[in-house]
């Protein structure tokens, strides 16, 4: 059997037998170095919820009363039976008011402070368990509203720059397509009367009245086939710019990837039309001017195209930015966010959109 279980039924026992001596073995017995022994050896309840103090006061034991009363603090003594009684009670119901060195008064304002969360003296500076758990839960839950309020910020900034950055590309596409439709008008107009203004002119007499003087020449030829198209091409674009009406910015570059193409070759028909038509006008003798004018033009128009043609596979292939985007992401800190926007949460996808050349 406990050897507490045995000293606490010997208390109990000397107790209600009046033995001051037998409680005073038990009290300062071997467990009396026990931290809270004694406390808890007041506190303990008979199955009536009666106190040793409760007994004493119950039975006159006087002396057992004033010996266990110092070692009792204000909540032990006051602890009620099953009778909703406590040991002051008892005791002035006894007629041993003066036994008790506390008024009623007294009782009730440290009954209050007690309900009200005060502590003994013995308790100040110790660490209250369920204080800390509830400050910490306290501090766990600032913190978490703290985060969702930063989230919110973060997300609403998000939302925001995602608005700014799809209106510049409406805008820049936009004015792409004005400059299409401006430089397609601008060609057609050359085409159309660059035929009409040819060099050495038309004949003026017999029955090829109207017939350009150099129409039998094979440069000639050449440049009213490339100048036709030209003419005809640009006159197409016009037409579809005139004609289809795209809301949404990615119909938009659609219709401007495919008119860009189309313009492409009407570039190129332009620039040929005018190096074939050079070949006419400076003759056989000084033709190495042709030659040299086409060493120049040419070399620059496919250069151009062809930077151009990088651009827009890049664009649209993105080769060599995935491997280089791993490896930022290797090396950059790895950072914790939240969002719900999954076009604009990964940095590196939101400095594509922030680039200077975006090809069609």
């Amino acid at each position: 059997m406990d050897l507490r279980l045995l000293s606490h039924q010997a208390f109990f026992s000397a107790v209600r037998s009046g033995d001051l001596d037998g409680v005073r073995r038990v009290v300062e017995g071997p467990d009396a170095g026990v931290e809270g022994a004694v406390a808890a050896l007041m506190a303990a309840q008979t199955e009536a919820g009666e106190t040793a103090l409760y007994i004493a006061a119950e039975n006159n034991y006087e002396e057992l009363f004033r010996y266990v009363l110092p070692l009792c603090d204000f909540e032990t003594a006051t602890l009620r039976s099953r009778v909703d009684l406590n040991a002051f009670h008892v005791a002035a119901k006894q007629g041993h008011a003066e036994k008790i060195p506390y008024g009623e008064s007294q009782m009730n304002i440290m009954e209050s402070l007690l309900d009200a969360g005060a502590k003994h003296a013995k308790h100040v500076g110790q660490i209250d368990e369920t204080s800390e758990l509830r400050r910490t839960v306290s501090d766990i839950k600032h913190d978490v509203h703290s985060q969702l309020i930063q989230n919110a910020k973060t997300n609403k900034r998000v939302t925001g720059i995602a608005k700014e950055l799809k209106k510049l590309h409406r805008e820049a596409v936009q004015n792409t397509i004005n400059s299409v439709m401006v430089v397609a008008v601008l060609i057609a107009s050359i085409a159309f009367m660059a035929i009409f203004n040819l060099p050495g002119q038309y004949s003026q007499q017999g029955p090829d009245v109207g017939e350009a003087n150099i129409a039998e020449k094979m440069g000639f030829r050449v440049f009213c086939l490339l100048n036709a198209t030209a003419l005809f091409i640009s006159l197409a674009v016009v037409v579809v710019q005139i004609t289809l009406v795209a809301w949404e910015t990615g119909a938009q570059k659609l219709v401007v990837s495919v008119v860009n193409k189309l313009m492409w070759a009407a570039c190129l028909s332009t620039c040929a039309a005018f190096l074939s038509l050079a070949y006419v006008v400076v003759g056989n003798k000084d033709s190495w001017m042709a030659i040299t004018i086409t060493s120049i033009g040419g070399p620059i128009m496919v250069g151009t195209l062809l930077l151009m043609s990088y651009f827009v596979l890049r664009q649209r292939f993105k080769f060599g930015e995935d491997s280089q985007r791993r490896i930022k992401r290797a090396n950059g800190s790895k950072s914790f966010s939240w969002s719900l926007y999954s076009a604009f949460s990964d940095p590196d996808a939101l400095s594509d959109h922030e680039k200077k050349i975006y090809a069609l």
